[in-house]
């Protein structure tokens, strides 16, 4: 199984358990389109082949797991939210959008704080899950491509 960057000890879920919601992650991304995406918050429009339930089995599932994310799901706009209050549950969000299939607009939002930290200041990124993906925190189950090269 590929497993996410998880934040440590934040999420209470079995490894059977973080096999289903990575499944209804992954049918909730099909055809899905980010709407925003910032480092604490991260919105699309569900695609019209995931059923309504599905979500909201995703979004009851997650509000039971990780009490840390704020998730909101408007059905008739085929809106999901999901945000982060804290600087360390940052990485979470990249692992929900790798979870739902669009993980190449993470990697380009991260590369694009990168580049504006670097231009703000001189002094490298502190921030483990950015520039070093290796490194960053697990979450959903899932590792992330440094992680697959190291095995």
């Amino acid at each position: 199984m590929n497993l996410l960057p998880m934040v440590p000890g934040a999420c209470s879920l079995d490894e059977p358990d973080l096999r289903a919601q990575l499944a209804r992650y992954r049918g909730v991304g099909k055809g899905a389109a980010i709407l925003e995406q910032s480092h604490q918050r991260l919105v699309i429009r569900v695609g019209a082949a995931a059923s309504d339930v599905v979500v909201d089995e995703l979004v009851a599932v997650e509000r039971r797991c990780c009490p840390f994310f704020d998730l909101g799901w408007e059905p008739h706009e085929r809106r999901l939210s999901i945000s982060v209050s804290r600087p360390d549950h940052e990485p979470t969000l990249d692992a929900i959008a790798k979870a739902l299939g669009l993980s190449d607009a993470a990697g380009i939002r991260r590369a694009s704080a990168l580049i504006e930290r670097r231009h703000s200041t001189t002094a490298p990124p502190s921030d483990q899950s950015e520039g070093c993906p290796d490194r960053a925190p697990r979450f959903l189950g899932v590792t992330s491509p440094a992680d697959t090269k190291a095995s």
